[in-house]
């Protein structure tokens, strides 16, 4: 599979080129019929070179020129002979430049944000935060992790918008500020909103920011895209006036991607289960973040989770691959990896499932299981019903 893989990522990279190739026409007003012109010849035919010598040594069918691969990236792709670049576009009959306009299909604009969101600038730092923690002695490791843990939670909550001013973000980091390089690495996760805003309406849903036009709020971050008709509001848009020497701070775009957003969702699908009900405590976060969610029955654990809210599935199986699993699943036998119901709707994957456990092994497979959101809670469920039964 790793071969598959290593097509995929040349021929995403073939798609970026066409997409930075439309954006040059589009930003000086050029001819599509100059799309090869040659301040981007040295990259795209790279990116072409790549990706036909990739598919070669796969043995799959491509046109053998660069000039023929142009026209070809009109036709479906599934014609190009990969299941995995086809499973991109959910086995569609989609072609990455739509003859009818000659322009990208909006789908890969999408599949690139997500790949770029994940390698970007703010994954790099998350990292090095990581490194800074871990790299400390036990005693102080543990105290900023839980620290750390505690931030997250604040950051990911609903409860809260997502706008503070900025000494209200200087008390949450003062935990952090004798530690070196931990507080510097923590700032990228905010980002100044322009002093000229003189109003801000945030997202219900998300607490990021609002745009409106045509009587409907539309939230600009992609990954939540909740809109509000102003004529059925069912729940109201925060309103937030901007105070004029005031500086404002709201969360950059990495961190609502990935804490913010995965914050909301594992709350949520943690809320559908019944604690006291169904007699069970439940942790969030255990273990320094070694899973999301830990249900325990009389102080024993007996299941847990991981919930993964990526677009891409195949970056989820890479991601999966590359993970100490025997850390993930702890002390129990198997740790659950749960992909909510409107992350696989919004892929386009209705196999979203299947394909990430096509990327893994079965040595993986044998301690996380993929499920998704429906499932799971059958999972935690049935699991119940037999540790009672046992009991």
């Amino acid at each position: 599979m790793s071969n598959d893989l290593s097509l995929q990522s040349s021929f995403l990279a073939l798609v970026k080129q066409c997409i930075d190739l439309e954006s040059w026409i589009d930003a000086h007003n050029a001819d599509p019929r100059t799309r090869l012109h040659h301040e981007f010849m040295h990259n795209f035919s790279a990116s072409c070179k790549s990706f036909i010598k990739e598919a070669y040594e796969n043995e799959h069918y491509t046109p053998s020129t660069e000039f023929a691969l142009i026209g070809f990236l009109k036709k479906p792709v599934t014609e190009l002979g990969s299941d995995a670049i086809s499973q991109l576009v959910s086995g569609a009959p989609l072609p990455v430049i739509d003859p009818s306009n000659n322009r990208v299909h909006p789908i890969w604009y999408e599949l690139l944000k997500e790949r770029e969101a994940y390698d970007s600038e703010g994954a790099i730092r998350y990292s090095q935060l990581m490194k800074c923690i871990i790299g400390l002695p036990v005693a102080i490791s543990y105290k900023v992790h839980h620290a750390f843990i505690a931030l997250r939670d604040i950051l990911s909550s609903s409860d809260r918008p997502m706008i503070w001013e900025v000494h209200e973000v200087e008390d949450m980091l003062e935990p952090f500020q004798q530690i070196a390089g931990v507080a510097d690495n923590l700032r990228f996760l905010f980002t100044p909103i322009p002093s000229h805003h003189q109003e801000i309406t945030l997202c219900p849903h998300c607490g990021g920011s609002m745009n409106y036009s045509q009587d409907t709020y539309h939230c600009i971050h992609w990954r939540c895209q909740h809109n509000i008709d102003v004529f059925r509001i069912n729940k109201e848009p925060f309103q937030q006036i901007i105070r004029g020497k005031t500086r404002y701070l709201t969360l950059s775009n990495y961190a609502h991607r990935y804490i913010r957003i995965p914050g909301i969702e594992e709350r949520r699908i943690a809320s559908q289960i019944n604690l006291e009900e169904e007699m069970i405590s439940l942790q969030l976060n255990p273990d320094f973040d070694r899973v999301d969610l830990l249900y325990e029955m009389d102080g024993e654990p007996f299941i847990q989770a991981d919930i993964k809210d990526y677009l891409n599935p195949f970056i989820l199986g890479e991601d999966l691959a590359q993970q100490n699993f025997l850390r993930k699943k702890g002390e129990l036998e198997k740790t659950y990896i749960v992909v909510p119901s409107d992350t696989i709707r919004q892929s386009g994957h209705t196999d979203y499932i299947r394909i990430v456990q096509q990327i893994l092994s079965p040595d993986i497979l044998e301690h996380l299981e993929i499920v998704s959101e429906y499932k799971w809670y059958q999972v935690v469920r049935n699991s119940l019903a037999l540790w009672v039964s046992r009991g």
